[in-house]
């Protein structure tokens, strides 16, 4: 096994059970467009669109059935700035843009006469006093009478996966990606898949890193010692294994619209 890992390369996961429900989903959008800018694929795509390479563009577009229907949605998202560190004012703002392919729009109170309705919206005027069941009357009767205000909702919503609520979808994630960062290292930085479970093992702030495995006493001495042996990681291996299939297939399933990926 490769020893060249610090207890220090690894940041402690974000507890996403502390985050709103909206904050959650923001956050899996986030890692949707992460997962999408890896689909090769798509990277071809639009970089066939932007050179003109009406050959490569034609391909790809027979390939795969819903490959210009994301363009339009999402554009070129190779040519957008980075998504990482503390400043993400560029992602906020590429995200506001795209908010209704997302999220589903909030009602709103327009605070005086003078402001307007934003784009996308439609503006009402909603008496004060009624009550509940006299509102909704009044809001079945506004759409009757304009169904043009009506549509299908946020077109990319993330999958429901065997019921787990979207904080864990979040840490299953978070635990794909840095199986895949290990696995694709170059030269001493490159793990296998058992190499990776035994890391977990030996380094503290990776088994907070929502693996939560801990070594019996008995096998914390012997890796202090250096003793530890590999093929004590068998069931844990299958677990990394599983986790970098996740990773592949959820990041060639973005191309066909969905996220993540099935179990």
């Amino acid at each position: 096994m490769n020893d060249v890992c610090d207890a220090d390369d690894f940041e402690e996961m974000l507890d996403y059970s502390k985050l709103s429900d909206e904050e959650v989903h923001g956050k899996l959008i986030w890692f949707w467009f992460r997962f999408f800018r890896l689909n090769e694929n798509f990277e071809q795509y639009c970089e066939a669109r932007r050179i003109g390479d009406e050959l490569t563009r034609s391909r790809l577009e027979t390939q795969f059935q819903r490959i210009e229907d994301l363009y339009k949605d999402w554009g070129d998202i190779h040519i957008l700035p980075e998504m990482y560190g503390d400043d993400l004012i560029e992602w906020k703002e590429w995200l506001a843009t795209k908010n209704r392919l997302f999220f589903t729009p909030k009602i709103r109170i327009i605070s005086s006469h003078t402001d307007g309705a934003e784009a996308g919206t439609v503006m009402v005027s909603i008496p004060i006093g009624v009550t509940r069941s006299q509102l909704s009357k009044l809001f079945d009767e506004l759409i009757e009478k304009n169904p043009e205000i009506l549509g299908t909702g946020p077109k990319y919503l993330p999958a429901q996966i065997n019921g787990q609520r979207q904080g864990e979808i979040l840490t299953r994630l978070e635990k794909a990606e840095l199986v895949s960062d290990l696995i694709s290292g170059e030269e001493e930085f490159k793990y296998s898949h058992a190499e990776i479970a035994e890391l977990v093992l030996k380094v503290p702030s990776l088994r907070e890193f929502g693996f939560k495995w801990y070594p019996t006493a008995d096998q914390a001495a012997r890796i202090e010692k250096g003793t530890f042996q590999k093929s004590e990681v068998n069931d844990y291996k299958r677990t990394i294994v599983n986790l970098d299939k996740f990773f592949k297939n959820t990041v060639e399933g973005t191309i066909h619209g969905t996220f993540p990926a099935s179990l």
